[in-house]
Order: C-alpha cells, then sequence, then structure tokens
C-alpha cells in the first residue's frame, strides 16, 4: 500500500513536471513568434518608409517638372509676343503676307494657352511638415519675398532698392565664399530656421527675382487670387442686381 503510494506520488511529480517543462516550452514558443512577427512588422514598417520617402521625391520632381513646363511656355509665349509686336510695327509693301504672318502667330498663341492650360490641370499638393519654429521662421521669410514680388509683378523690378534687396536676399542663401555683393545676415538668420526643402524653394524664387521675373508658381497663385476675387465681385453685383429688382 505504501509503494502504490509512493509510486503514485513520484508519477504524480513526474506529470507536473512534465506540464511545467511543457508549459515553459509553450511560453518560449510564444515569445519567440511574437519577436518574430515584431521583426517582420518592423521590416514591413522600413520598406513603407523607404516607399513614402521614394513617393515624397517623385511628387517633388513632378511638381519641378510642372513648373518647368510653364516657365518653358511662358517664355516662348513672351518671344512670340515680341514677334507679333516687331511684325505690326514693320513697314511692309506686301499687307497680305504681314496678315498670315501675324495669323500664324495668334495660333502659338492659342496653342501655347491650351498647353498652359493643361500644365495647370496637373495639381501636386506637398505638405510640408514644420516645427513651430520653423513654421514661424518660413511665414516671415515667405512675406519678405512676396513682397519682392509683388513689385516685380507690377512691372517695377528696374527700381535699383529692390534690385540691391533681392540680391542680398540671395546672397543670404549662398555660401559666403560663394556670395557676390552684400548679404542680408538678418534675412540669412531666418532663412537658416527653415527646413532645407523651403529653403531651396526661397532660393528659387529668389533667383527668378534677380533676373526680373517671377518665379512661375507664384505667377499662377497670383492669377488664381485674381480670378477667385473676380468671381467673388461678379457674385456680389448678381446679388446686388437681384436684391433691386425685389
Amino acid at each position: 500500500m505504501e509503494h502504490n503510494q509512493h509510486s503514485n506520488t513520484n508519477g504524480n511529480c513526474n506529470t507536473n513536471k512534465d506540464c511545467k517543462e511543457s508549459r515553459s516550452k509553450s511560453i518560449l514558443s510564444s515569445q519567440e513568434n511574437e519577436k518574430n512577427l515584431s521583426y517582420l512588422i518592423l521590416s514591413y514598417l522600413d520598406e513603407v518608409e523607404d516607399r513614402i520617402q521614394a513617393l515624397m521625391r517623385n511628387a517633388q520632381n513632378l511638381s519641378h517638372e510642372r513648373e518647368s513646363l510653364l516657365t518653358v511656355l511662358s517664355h516662348l509665349q513672351e518671344e512670340n509676343n515680341q514677334i507679333i509686336i516687331r511684325s505690326r510695327d514693320r513697314s511692309s509693301s506686301n499687307s497680305g503676307e504681314e496678315s498670315s504672318t501675324e495669323g500664324e502667330h495668334q495660333e502659338i498663341c492659342s496653342t501655347i494657352e491650351r498647353l498652359k492650360k493643361r500644365c495647370k490641370s496637373v495639381e501636386i499638393k506637398i505638405h510640408t511638415i514644420r516645427s513651430a519654429e520653423q513654421e514661424s521662421a518660413y511665414k516671415t521669410v515667405n512675406s519678405l519675398v512676396k513682397d519682392l514680388e509683388q513689385i516685380c509683378l507690377q512691372n517695377e523690378s528696374d527700381d535699383q532698392t529692390y534690385s540691391q534687396l533681392a540680391q542680398s536676399y540671395l546672397n543670404a542663401c549662398v555660401s559666403d565664399l560663394s556670395s557676390t555683393g552684400p548679404i542680408d545676415y538678418k534675412f540669412q538668420g531666418m532663412i537658416l530656421g527653415c527646413r532645407l526643402e523651403d529653403q531651396k524653394q526661397v532660393r528659387q524664387r529668389l533667383e527668378c527675382l534677380v533676373n526680373g521675373k517671377c518665379h512661375v508658381s507664384q505667377i499662377e497663385e497670383e492669377f488664381t487670387a485674381s480670378a477667385q476675387n473676380v468671381e467673388q465681385s461678379e457674385c456680389l453685383s448678381k446679388s446686388a442686381c437681384s436684391s433691386e429688382k425685389i
């Protein structure tokens, strides 16, 4: 009887021991699976992050390509307009030939406008994430550059003060060794507080301003704002007319 009890006790001990070992192995196996799963998820996240970075680069490249195409079309439009003016001013005995030439250039104008509309129909929005300090610095810098762009759009870019200011801003965006002329160090301090993407965009806008032209993105923005103002004015006029009739 005692022998049987002893055997049962040993059996229970062995069974409990086996259960503990089995449970431990199960826990270890579960932890191992969790580690593998976590590693797999992290690997997927790294891959997704790389793809997002590539997506942003592609979007930026597309945005630059769009701006480049609009710039080319604007230059061609200016050149074509100059040819039309010279053609009209030129005295010629054969008026029919002049009329034919002008007709060709008017067709070119229509083609350029059509291509510009098609290009503008492609909208690419890239939202730049900034810290509070970067947002504050960018707003100040953007306001200063916009003031110069307004002067340029009003055809007052021949003003010497405008040219000097635009050049000093641009010099602030490059290294002191490569800059030529005065540097606006206050502007430099503000531009250095911006994100690299913003610094690059501001520099491109200033390069256009130094050459007496507005960046195509700002021209488009001004055009859109003007169109919206005209549309609002028309709506107000229609509302006023309706009120008078009532």
